[in-house]
């Protein structure tokens, strides 16, 4: 069985800093590119990379809006604490969505609504699910008040939520914010949560083998649960290109893994441009690519 230990996980050590430390040097040292995704003859090319944001210190978790004006994310700003912010995709201005005592993390889109939640870490150490609506006059409101210790989340609709909860072993949970009832679906799973393009399932990387990680699919109607295909060299961050493809990054690359043939292949290699870099975000229309470069030891 996994040990629960939060100095060993990345959001937990982000957490420690962000409420704890003054030393600025030990925030992961994290930036935000955009690149533009071309299509031609069903193949995808990445192109066009532009750095987002270009602040000392971390930089992380981007998430574009579903009418795809906005990327928001996480930064650590102010050498304390964690807040959101968003980049308004036309004109590239950077807005800050929170600022609060508290810290704010994993700013996400939820499916059919202009709110956003956010993972906030309460003055009591604890980790509850926001909703909030950027820039209204609207109160944030907790969701799912039962929960409190999320780690990261995803919306499969309008009412369900996926969570990757920090208990005993990292472990998979949906919640019904209408009803507050909390299902548990896994153990052992990474941080990478994922909505399956075209569906309300959830993808996520199984952990059970710990030397052979997975990537599942769980049917949110049928309550199956499926193996898709292995990540690729013990990575954990992903996501979908389209219905029948994923992306990964590592050394600096990117990796394409086909569902149907069960086989990773190179995309293009990033290193001159970008470094190294790993978390990935698209927006709806697959016509941007949001990536996280990282200096150092991956966060």
């Amino acid at each position: 069985m996994q040990t629960f230990n939060k100095l060993k996980y990345s959001l937990l050590i982000l957490l420690l800093i962000a409420i704890s430390t003054s030393s600025y040097a030990q925030i992961p040292q994290t930036d935000i590119y955009m690149l533009d995704i071309v299509v031609k003859n069903n193949k995808a090319k990445f192109i066009n990379p532009v750095k987002v944001t270009d602040n000392p210190g971390y930089d992380n978790q981007p998430y574009f809006s579903q009418d795809g004006k906005y990327l928001y994310y996480t930064a650590i700003a102010d050498k304390e604490q964690a807040d959101i912010f968003r980049v308004d995709l036309e004109t590239m201005k950077t807005q800050q969505v929170t600022r609060t005592k508290e810290s704010e993390y994993s700013p996400t889109p939820i499916q059919g609504s202009t709110a956003i939640t956010t993972v906030r870490v309460d003055q009591d150490s604890t980790q509850r699910l926001y909703q909030l609506y950027p820039f209204s006059r609207k109160p944030p409101e907790m969701l799912l008040t039962s929960v409190d210790d999320i780690g990261y989340h995803c919306w499969l609709n309008e009412n369900h939520v996926a969570m990757f909860r920090l208990e005993e072993t990292f472990n998979l949970h949906i919640g019904n914010k209408d009803n507050n009832r909390l299902y548990k679906i896994d153990t052992n799973i990474g941080r990478c949560l994922q909505r399956v393009p075209n569906s309300n399932d959830l993808s996520y990387v199984s952990k059970t083998d710990t030397s052979n990680w997975v990537i599942k699919r769980y049917d949110l109607r049928t309550k199956e649960n499926v193996e898709i295909g292995p990540v690729y060299n013990q990575n954990e961050d992903f996501a979908w290109l389209n219905i029948r493809q994923i992306i990964m990054a590592d050394n600096g690359s990117l990796y394409c893994f086909d569902i149907h043939k069960k086989k990773w292949k190179k995309v293009k290699g990033f290193k001159e441009d970008l470094g190294n870099f790993y978390r990935i975000h698209f927006n709806a229309d697959r016509t941007k690519m949001a990536v996280v470069t990282f200096t150092g030891d991956k966060p």
